[in-house]
């Protein structure tokens, strides 16, 4: 698994614990995007962080 997505993982169940929804909200939409792709791309092994970052971009772009 790679780093950054282990991290976006940590982040949401630190969210969770905190009780912050709308930083809750915004992860579990993010990590259903990257795994969407991963899908997406057929691929058995999880994204590298270089194409979880392209991903994470175009949301950005999309919902600004």
């Amino acid at each position: 698994m790679s780093q950054l997505l282990s991290k976006i993982e940590s982040d949401l169940l630190r969210a969770q614990k905190d009780g912050d929804t709308v930083k809750t909200s915004i992860l579990r939409f993010l990590l259903s995007k990257i795994r969407n792709n991963q899908i997406d791309k057929g691929k058995d092994e999880p994204l590298t962080d270089e194409e979880i970052l392209k991903e994470i971009s175009a949301e950005v772009r999309r919902h600004a």
